[in-house]
This record gives C-alpha cells, structure tokens and sequence, in this order.
C-alpha cells in the first residue's frame, strides 16, 4: 500500500524562530513570545499568504486548536455493506467503481476490457467473470480487514487518498500527513480589535471577506475573532482567530512540523494547549521543556523536507538550550 509523501515547508528565518522555542520549558513560556500557530494539509513552497477565498492567513494560539484544522483523510466515501441476500453475488462492475472497483480488478489481474463488458449506461448489463473475481462479500471482508466497521451495520465510512494511480482506500487508523506551522511575530506586530462594518455584521465573522481586504488595504497587521473549528466528535468548538494580514505576514519568521489532525471525545482535547508532536519537538530542542500531554508518537506517515527544515539541521547549530525567558 503507498503511502502519501508531504513535504515540509521550508520556512522563513527559522533560526529566529528556534532561539525563542529553545528558551521555552513550558507552554507558559511559548505564550509570552507571541507565537502563532496553523494546522494544514498542503504544501507550502515560498512565503506564507492569505487564502484564495479571503486574502487571510488564520492562526490559532494553541497548536490544539491549529491541528483541529488538518483533515483526518483526504477524502471520505461510503459503502454500502452487502445484505444477506446478495452477499455471494459477483460484483457488478461499473464505469466508475472507484477504489473498490481498482482493488477487485487488482484481484483478478485483469481490466475492465478484459471483462468483455456489454454496458448499459454507467452499469454492466453482462460481462464476464475472471478467476479471482470479488463477490460483495469479499468486499465486505476486505473493507472489514482494513479497520472499519459499518455504521448502524449498513455503511462502511472509508477514508481514502488521490493519488496519481487514482483513489485508494487507507486504513481505518491512517491520518493524512500535515503540518503544524509555528510562527513568531516581531516586537511590532500589532493584532487589534476589528471594527466591523454594519454590512459584516449581517454574514458569520468568517465571512466577512469585504472587511478583511478594508483591514489589509489600511496596513493592519492582524486582527482578532471569534471562530469556530470542526470536531468529529463535538460538532462546533469555539475559539479565537487571529486573522494575519499581508503586512503581518512580512513580520513572521516561522518554521514547519510534521502533525497529524487533533480531535477527540472531551473538550479537554482543545483545552490542554498542546499536541504530542509539538511536545516531542519540544522536547527535542530543550529536555527540560515539561507538559501534561502525553507523548506517544509512532512515525505515522513518511514526510519529505528541505534541508534548511529538516529537525536534525534545525536543531544542530549549538545554541544554549540551558536559557530561559
């Protein structure tokens, strides 16, 4: 099974960055210096910058709150679990079966070509059926055999990957590969209140495209409000944002981890500030750095990183760790 490869951004001043970080022995610390904190998915190449959408790069204090941002899959498809009375029939080739369709081909060591396929619109009226060939029960077993178990015994929630060979189904325990970035601002930089026209009032503090491009056009650095992060398990979870600016993000020096998407059952999972991979790179820079959170990190995906990002490098450049603030 292929794994998926991010590569980690490579960053900006990264030393300034981790002088800061290496001088911290408790999320306490990290707080007083201002940092700032974003959770993605993708791959960053050069500076940081506003969304598409909005022209705004969304921070969090904690990196708790950031990693609630980064997706568990890459995407999510639902199968139907076969019932008693189909469960030994073949399985019905389609046009586009998608991941199920690619594994069951891979079974049979054939194509769809080889089928000999007499098509009616998107569905096969008659086709042949080659050794090795799925029934819907086989399916089920091998979905089961990945981790997952249907829902209400109906549906398979599977999270699956795009990759260049097409959609691939991942195991149940498999995270998409992000990244935490972790950035710190100058002495100057300046986060304010937002004025928010009588216009914004009417649309949800996301959306409030029309004043973040006021904000930006007035040189604001940044500014604050309130927000709402996606749990799998608690729905809607409040937080603040700090919504940074393109005269913000020239006063940001920062460097990028590898992280995993954070969530969980209880809201202490937002609360607690930390996330085990920040801890463990914590930890890394300064021994002494302390924390409630539970350090329990096996290598969950392969990464790919610049050299200048690379932890080893980032790390290797004989600054006192001993220093605190």
């Amino acid at each position: 099974m292929m794994d998926p490869i991010l590569k980690i951004a490579k960053g900006k001043a990264q030393h300034q960055v981790l002088e800061a970080l290496m001088r911290c022995a408790s999320f306490s610390d990290v707080r007083r210096y201002g940092l700032l904190f974003h959770g993605t998915c993708e791959e960053i190449s050069g500076d940081l910058t506003g969304g598409a959408y909005d022209g705004v790069f969304f921070t969090a204090r904690t990196p708790a709150v950031a990693q609630a941002y980064i997706p568990r899959s890459g995407a999510t498809s639902y199968v139907s679990k076969s019932d008693n009375w189909d469960r030994d029939d073949f399985l019905k080739p389609s046009r586009y079966g998608g991941f199920v369709q690619a594994w069951a081909l891979a079974q049979a060591g054939c194509t769809l070509d080889d089928m000999e396929i007499e098509w009616n619109g998107m569905s096969a009226h008659s086709w042949r059926i080659p050794d090795g060939w799925p029934t819907n029960g086989d399916v089920d077993r091998w979905i089961e055999s990945l981790g997952y178990e249907a829902r209400d015994g109906a549906t398979y929630e599977v999270s699956t990957y795009y990759f260049p060979e097409g959609e691939q189904a991942m195991p149940a325990a498999w995270r998409l590969p992000g990244q935490l970035i972790i950035a710190l601002p100058t002495d100057d930089f300046e986060i304010r209140d937002p004025e928010w026209s009588q216009d914004a009032l009417g649309y949800s503090s996301h959306n409030r495209v029309g004043d973040f491009a006021s904000f930006g056009a007035a040189g604001h650095h940044a500014f604050r409000m309130s927000d709402e992060l996606q749990s799998d398990f608690l729905g809607n979870v409040g937080h603040e944002s700090i919504g940074v600016l393109p005269e913000g993000l020239k006063k940001l020096s920062w460097l990028a981890i590898p992280a995993l998407r954070h969530d969980g059952k209880d809201f202490s999972v937002f609360q607690a500030d930390e996330t085990p991979e920040f801890v463990a790179f914590m930890q890394s820079l300064n021994p002494r750095y302390q924390s409630e959170c539970i350090v329990e990190i096996d290598d969950p995906f392969t990464t790919s990183a610049d050299s200048q990002s690379d932890v080893e490098l980032l790390t290797g450049n004989n600054m006192d760790m001993s220093a605190t603030p």
